[in-house]
């Protein structure tokens, strides 16, 4: 009703702002202090009319939903009457919003005060987590080191592989690496040509570790020199031959046939010229001898090639998949003497390389696709398509 009646005082015009007529001014804005909130129905045009005294507004009209309110408001001192423009604190909506949101602000207060508390928290229990990391990978650490210092080393006797740094192989701890064969033509280690000038003729003796996962007719271990010696040596775990004798060690059958490692020995020796005998052990125990008369010669020949996992029907090739070893191998090593057996039980501890040790693989490479050669001699092996697996 007050501003109906104030109408005729007011110049309103869309799209700036509108003032009020001066004479009224001083009026209204000494009313205004007594009126925080002015709001009408029906007669508000264009977009808002401002109260402006001495030149600067006092409050505003806005137009909002079909309705006018008070949208704005500035508090002034006027001369010789103290008056002052409180604003808009008595609309009761806005209060409402104003302690809702001084509510919430207070809420906001107490829960940063309690993520800081959480944070702090996290934070002390990240470093304790840390902490008790250190000291178990510490306690480990010293665990681990107290369980090696009580291992067995290789050469050691054993009844399981946890008694062992490495592996426990037929009684004894042994290093932890082998070769897995798969029974393919594909599947072998060669050297080729064999050099060494000390290269046993007719008395030695060949070990080694294997386990074999098959029964059939297969070969640990062959030696071939010139194109018609194709057998100068040829061990298996169920038979061999010397000399191109084929079949001459048949009563060596199951010599490793129940899948265990065993450590094989084959040791030659030359009773008469013409004769050679061929004596077989298993974890340097006696298993079985044979005496045979070879044909084609009664000598190894030099620079030859040395195959583990397959039999040589021609000079360092001519495999037969039928007879590819299924299985694993840990160690070769071939003397030029005749090892006895209570040096086969020493062999059996660990090797060691002497002059009358003519080519040592040990197979602790763990990895990649040759072997050394231990004795320095220069006879490393070539790998094909086999895998390096633990000998446990």
């Amino acid at each position: 009703v007050l501003l109906l009646f104030l109408r005729p005082f007011v110049r309103i015009k869309s799209g700036y702002p509108k003032h009020m007529n001066p004479q009224m001014s001083k009026f209204l804005a000494v009313l205004a202090s007594f009126v925080s909130v002015v709001s009408v129905t029906g007669q508000c045009t264009d977009d808002e009319f401002s109260i402006q005294y001495d030149g600067q507004p006092a409050f505003s009209v806005s137009r909002l939903n079909g309705s006018c309110w008070c949208s704005s408001f500035t508090a002034y001192s006027f001369r010789g009457s103290g008056a002052e423009l409180t604003g808009l604190a008595s609309n009761p909506a806005i209060s409402a919003l104003q302690a809702q949101l001084t509510a919430t602000q207070a809420q906001l207060a107490v829960t940063q005060q309690q993520l800081n508390a959480t944070t702090s928290r996290v934070t002390a229990a990240e470093d304790q987590l840390a902490l008790t990391r250190s000291q178990l990978a510490a306690t480990n650490a010293t665990l681990v080191s107290v369980q090696s210092a009580m291992l067995r080393q290789a050469g050691t006797s054993c009844s399981s592989d946890n008694q062992c740094i490495g592996c426990c192989l037929g009684g004894l701890c042994k290093d932890k690496f082998a070769l897995r064969f798969f029974g393919s033509m594909k599947s072998y280690g060669i050297v080729y040509p064999v050099q060494n000038a000390s290269w046993p003729t007719t008395v030695f003796t060949a070990s080694l570790w294997a386990r074999n996962n098959g029964t059939a007719r297969t070969y640990f271990i062959s030696y071939a020199y010139l194109p018609n010696i194709y057998n100068g040596f040829l061990f298996g775990p169920h038979d061999g031959s010397l000399m191109n004798v084929n079949s001459a060690m048949n009563n060596f059958a199951d010599l490793a046939g129940d899948n265990r490692w065993h450590y094989l020995s084959f040791v030659v020796t030359a009773p008469t010229s013409a004769n050679r005998t061929v004596t077989a052990y298993r974890d340097a125990v006696f298993y079985a001898t044979n005496t045979m008369t070879p044909t084609a010669s009664t000598s190894l020949g030099k620079n030859g090639a040395l195959v583990i996992g397959q039999d040589q029907d021609l000079m360092a090739g001519g495999f037969d998949q039928k007879q590819a070893l299924d299985g694993y191998m840990h160690s070769v090593v071939l003397w030029n003497t005749a090892r006895t057996p209570a040096q086969l039980a020493g062999d059996m501890n660990g090797v060691k390389v002497t002059a009358n040790t003519m080519l040592y693989y040990d197979m602790s490479e763990g990895g990649g696709t040759m072997l050394l050669d231990q004795t320095g001699r220069g006879n490393d092996m070539e790998l094909y398509g086999v895998n390096w697996v633990p000998a446990c």
